[in-house]
């Protein structure tokens, strides 16, 4: 548990207390302090190991490493982001465009209006 970042230690205790309470498989999210100190993203996985006729023997968890694939996520996000921003922008762009082609507009035939009545 030492090596459990501090954001993520409380939830950790909470859903690990809880599925060794109900004797269910839970799951979770964590970063952990690799020998290098840096943390890595693991997924966890805990089921009861039970025998034929159910008796519960002990637990079996499964650490997964996830960090690339939430650096990924994140990223995707952030692009995301940029595009629905960039599009936005395209959008705004083009109403100005169209606002200054119907002032444009406007502007030459007022001109004309005024050139044919003189």
């Amino acid at each position: 548990m030492e090596h459990i970042h501090p954001d993520d230690l409380e939830d950790t205790l909470k859903r690990q207390q809880a599925g060794l309470a109900s004797q269910e498989i839970y799951e979770l999210e964590h970063r952990v302090l690799r020998h290098d100190d840096v943390y890595r993203t693991f997924a966890v996985r805990v089921t009861p190991v039970q025998d034929e006729i159910g008796m519960r023997h002990g637990w079996l968890g499964l650490h997964t490493d996830i960090t690339e694939r939430k650096e990924a996520e994140r990223l995707a996000e952030r692009l995301r982001a940029q595009a629905e921003e960039f599009a936005l922008r395209i959008a705004m762009q083009d109403e100005e465009i169209q606002r200054a082609n119907r002032i444009k507009d406007e502007f030459i035939a007022n001109m004309s209006h005024e050139l044919r009545t003189r």
